[in-house]
């Protein structure tokens, strides 16, 4: 049976508190930090391993990690409903900050979509579709999610859209949706909601600028209008 050797007798240097505590949180590892978010361990792990247990089982990826469920987490061996929330809500939180530290107000191309609506939609296991709204600067005067889906598809209804976006007395807007899947290329439905909406747009006379496609991992993403799938000059 694997000896467990308790965080107490670590030296020092090697605790993560201690460790946090003298040089800093950036210079502690990912597992390290999640120990100190966890705070102890178990009978027969240290809090440290099951920090680890955790990571591997995102394959130490925290985009991967963010979009889990409590019911995925409590499958792990020392973490039940209370850790996983806590866990889950510290993970959210951190996306928050980075979303309002680089909060982008004026949308000049398709990446301040990404960066706008990445924390929004990146933990999200089913597929959203949200609409931005802009004023004649281009500045963001609000967002919203429109509607909720399921893990490959969602279903739009174009008058909602309109509806919305016309209540904010926007001049023009942008549609962005994800694929939790990671795989950005746009479903025939994609294509066709986007038509439709470049049609009911032309009619009330509103600018729609464009349809953004994001993955979960920050920084990637499709635009259908830089890339020609719809042609958005007609």
């Amino acid at each position: 049976m694997k000896k467990v050797s308790p965080i107490k007798d670590w030296n020092v240097q090697d605790k993560p508190r201690e460790k946090f505590l003298a040089n800093g949180p950036e210079s502690l590892t990912d597992a390290e930090l999640l120990a100190i978010m966890l705070g102890s361990g178990i009978k027969n792990k240290n809090v440290v391993e099951v920090a680890e247990e955790i990571l591997e089982s995102a394959n130490y990826n925290l985009d991967l990690l963010g979009r889990k469920t409590i019911e995925d987490l409590c499958e792990i061996d020392g973490v039940g409903p209370v850790r996983a929330m806590n866990l889950l809500a510290s993970l959210e939180f951190g996306l928050r900050r980075d979303s309002k530290t680089n909060d982008v107000t004026i949308i000049r191309s398709a990446s301040d979509v990404a960066e706008l609506m990445y924390s929004k939609i990146a933990n999200s296991n089913v597929e959203e579709f949200w609409v931005i709204c802009l004023n004649r600067r281009n500045e963001v005067i609000h967002c919203k999610r429109i509607h909720t889906g399921g893990i490959s598809s969602v279903l739009v209804d174009p008058k909602m859209i309109f509806k919305y976006v016309l209540s904010h007395e926007a001049s023009s807007f942008i549609a962005c949706h994800n694929h939790p899947s990671g795989n950005l290329k746009p479903s025939s439905q994609d294509i066709m909601l986007t038509k439709d909406l470049l049609a009911g747009a032309k009619i009330l006379q509103l600018n729609f600028l464009d349809h953004v496609i994001l993955s979960f991992k920050k920084g990637m993403y499709l635009s259908l209008n830089d890339e020609g799938v719809v042609n958005f000059s007609l």
